[in-house]
């Protein structure tokens, strides 16, 4: 367990530099447009699919640990590669070239994703599973958010030549540690599934109704969510044009607000159930997308401030709980086919929706300046709280513990007259 923290803080670094608000960044200095920033930041959710064919492969290995060292470092050494490309490239070639990169190093996290959580269910025990994922998830971001605090201020001191070649020497720093640590994980023995059939064994999460119903309501809240949220980076820094110090602080609240939350919802799940915690969460993500509203009232900084305490506070319960979803509420022999299949839904569904947001923020370019910043993120906003007041509360059968769903149909009637 202490492993698990101590691998991770590295692998945090590079995950948030290189995948935070400065892909965004980095893609622009690339020269690439909203919709392959939408593809780019798409990527990482369409290569989960490649954790179904792993969760498969997985009944015929015997090693988990090699398995996860080999994937895992591929994937951290050709993403930070990618600081090479405006060294070898021309100009032309270089985001397909960043999206080609990224792409193989995701299939890889992927791939070595699917055995990491297999491996690290079992390592910890699941009376501590809440409390220890909050707790080292809060570890882990409290040391993204130095590193992003500390790359804003050299990207906006030094500009973005000698910025980004710094943040891609620490990222490669942070990959060499990253890869000795996880040689460090034990090998514990993985008790295969029951099932030999391999059509058989894949057709298991899709005959458990409770999960495939609560699977499939989370990838379509996500494909809402990919067309909007993964965007905010684009626009502060392209239709608000602030400064990376600027978006550096407000990533820094947004990662603070996640440390907080994951700490919070960890301990609540030690009272309540994972789908009950679900229903708090994920509608203050939809808030957090309702509130870029109040830029036409109010300063835009304090406004993105809140926005990103608000999305912090609802993804850092989302991730925990996902996690804890997918680990707590799935047979132990068969949990990589269900993991598979879970990561494999949402992964396309928020692939669709970054995808089409990045169409859709593209075609708004050519839009008044309040088109761009209010039409999606209000839109979206809102259809993340209907969907979580009208068809929420029936999957996730958590209406006992929240006071307001039998009062809203009363005032739903109401409204309709």
């Amino acid at each position: 367990m202490r492993t698990g923290i101590l691998e991770g803080i590295p692998a945090m670094i590079i995950f948030m530099t290189l995948g935070g608000p400065y892909l965004t960044g980095y893609l622009l200095y690339l020269g690439a447009s909203s919709v392959e920033v939408g593809i780019a930041t798409a990527i990482p959710a369409l290569s989960n699919v490649m954790q179904l064919v792993a969760a498969l492969a997985m009944q015929y290995l015997t090693n988990r640990k090699i398995v996860l060292v080999v994937f895992a470092s591929l994937h951290r050494i050709l993403w930070v590669a990618t600081g090479l490309i405006p060294f070898i490239f021309p100009e032309d070639m270089r985001v397909m070239a960043y999206l080609v990169m990224m792409l193989i190093a995701h299939i890889c996290n992927a791939t070595g994703g699917v055995v990491w959580s297999s491996l690290i269910a079992d390592i910890v025990p699941a009376r501590v599973r809440g409390t220890y994922f909050g707790v080292r998830n809060a570890l882990l971001s409290t040391a993204g958010s130095v590193s992003l605090f500390v790359s804003g201020l050299v990207l906006d001191h030094y500009g973005e030549d000698i910025g980004y070649a710094f943040i891609f020497v620490v990222c490669a720093i942070a990959a060499v540690i990253n890869v000795f640590a996880l040689m460090q994980y034990p090998n514990v023995e993985f008790e295969k599934s029951r099932e030999s059939d391999i059509v058989k064994r894949l057709m298991l999460p899709f005959r458990d109704r409770a999960f495939f119903k609560t699977s499939m309501f989370i990838a379509i809240f996500l494909f809402f969510y990919g067309t909007v949220v993964p965007f905010f980076n684009y626009l502060m820094l392209d239709v608000l044009s602030i400064g990376y110090s600027w978006v550096s602080v407000i990533t820094i609240v947004f990662y603070v607000a996640m440390i907080i939350a994951y700490y919070c919802w960890g301990k609540l799940n030690s009272r309540y159930s994972t789908r009950q915690l679900m229903m708090w969460a994920l509608p203050i993500i939809g808030l957090s997308c309702l509130a870029w509203g109040l830029i036409g009232w109010l300063p835009a900084l304090p406004v993105l401030i809140l926005i990103h305490i608000l999305l912090g506070a609802g993804l850092g319960g989302y991730n925990l709980l996902n996690f804890t979803f997918i680990i707590g509420d799935t047979p132990k022999a068969d949990r990589p086919v269900y993991i598979g299949v879970f990561t494999a839904l949402t992964g396309l569904m928020t692939f669709a929706g970054s995808t089409a947001g990045g169409v859709v923020f593209d075609w708004l370019t050519a839009m008044p300046r309040n088109a761009q910043l209010y039409s999606m993120t209000l839109s979206i906003g809102l259809v993340l709280i209907l969907m979580m007041a009208i068809w929420g509360s029936r999957v996730f059968g958590a209406s006992r513990l929240v006071p307001w769903r039998r009062s809203h149909r009363r005032v739903f009637r109401r409204f309709m007259g």
